[in-house]
């Protein structure tokens, strides 16, 4: 199993949705050019999650940016989409901190210090 984590700054007003849902696709395009076959999405947005397990015709920009996640889901041979709640998802901004702390990009082939701490209280929250 491999941890991997997308987290793009963005300069723009952006509602919290369609900001998950830019991430999300950001994450699929490193995976796919990472060559994983097998992929767990994790998403804190409830509306994210029920807009890509539940699509339906959705003609907005945020409409377009789901059914491009929809169509790159062929390139893989799994790929799951859960929810999971924002009190549970430590992880995921304990790494966004780690990254809006730097000047450029974030790439990294270690665990930060922290990642163990973060996973084991992500564990907690998701067992209550």
């Amino acid at each position: 199993m491999v941890l991997g984590v997308f987290v793009d700054k963005i300069e723009v007003d952006l509602s919290v949705e369609m900001a998950e849902a830019m991430a999300v696709r950001g994450g699929i395009l490193l995976a796919m050019d990472k060559r994983v076959r097998k992929l767990i999405v994790e998403v804190d947005s409830q509306i994210v999650f029920y807009a890509l397990n539940q699509p339906r015709m959705d003609l907005s920009y945020f409409g377009r940016i789901i059914n491009n996640i929809l169509e790159d889901y062929k390139c893989f041979d799994e790929i799951s989409f859960s929810w999971v709640r924002h009190t549970a998802n430590t992880m995921a901004h304990y790494i966004s901190q780690i990254v809006f702390s730097c000047d450029g990009p974030f790439y990294s082939t270690f665990i930060p210090d922290g990642i163990a701490f973060t996973v084991n209280v992500d564990a907690g929250f998701r067992h209550l």
